[in-house]
């Protein structure tokens, strides 16, 4: 367990060292306490890959980025894994995306609880290819793909979810994308 405002980055001007490649975090728990920052942040300049959160909790309030509400920015990161994930953070500041704001290839969502913390979305995923959701449950939580599988080349998926307390699922200007057995509640 992780308290007062843990961040996952791979910022390179915090750490300096590098781009973190192949990074799991399993069996966590990160509490927020209304930060001011991004909670989860790949740098858009040198983008790390194959980042896996399985079985971790996100709970609390925050801020967000300079007091946006957005709480993260992802940009080409590519093998991002979100394997049984509870999230639930209330964003105190703006009304942006309240967990994932980004693009890159090879986006997984499986299982997990998603609830909006008072932000426009829980997930904005845009210029991306293959994203697969699956078996997730988002309550109050909207799914925003944007731009997604352009080339035609692959395809998306979300099959087996669950969106309830007006939670939903936009497809603005994506295409070849496939959708099976979600339950709209």
């Amino acid at each position: 367990i992780i308290t007062g405002n843990p961040r996952i980055a791979s910022d390179t001007a915090d750490f300096g060292t590098g781009v973190p490649n192949g990074l799991t975090l399993k069996g966590m728990t990160l509490q927020y306490s209304a930060g001011n920052q991004y909670i989860l942040q790949w740098d858009a300049a040198h983008p790390g890959h194959n980042l896996t959160l399985e079985n971790v909790t996100l709970t609390g309030t925050s801020n967000g980025n300079a007091g946006t509400g957005v709480l993260s920015d992802i940009r080409n990161a590519d093998g991002l894994t979100l394997n049984n994930v509870t999230y639930n953070v209330t964003t105190t500041g703006g009304a942006g995306t309240t967990f994932l704001f980004g693009s890159g290839n090879d986006i997984t969502v499986t299982g997990g609880h998603y609830t909006n913390g008072d932000g426009s979305q829980v997930f904005n995923i845009f210029d991306s290819s293959h994203t697969t959701v699956t078996g997730a449950t988002f309550t109050g939580a909207r799914i925003f793909l944007q731009n997604a599988n352009e080339s035609g080349s692959t395809r998306s998926l979300f099959d087996g979810n669950t969106f309830n307390g007006l939670g939903y699922l936009q497809l603005n200007q994506s295409s070849h994308v496939d959708i099976h057995g979600n339950i709209f509640t």
